[in-house]
């Protein structure tokens, strides 16, 4: 399947962000034990959110430039 030239794949926010959370879930398991559930549980759950926020807020973004393109194509 050929990918979108505009995805929020190609942006490097995006790039950063799954590498940081690579880079975190590395150093959550080095955490003792009695952190494991508490602690990093919510670490996961935040660099998680992180990652899935993205592509909404890109989509949004591009929406709203797509409506004000065409707004003033319109009033031409």
């Amino acid at each position: 399947m050929k990918e979108a030239k505009y995805s929020y794949k190609n942006l490097e926010a995006y790039k950063e962000s799954k590498q940081l959370v690579m880079s975190i879930y590395g150093t959550l398991k080095e955490f003792p034990q009695e952190e494991q559930y508490a602690l990093c549980d919510q670490l996961r759950r935040a660099v998680i959110w992180c990652l899935q926020i993205l592509p909404r807020e890109v989509d949004e973004l591009l929406l709203k430039i797509k409506r004000i393109f065409w707004k003033w194509l319109l009033a031409r």
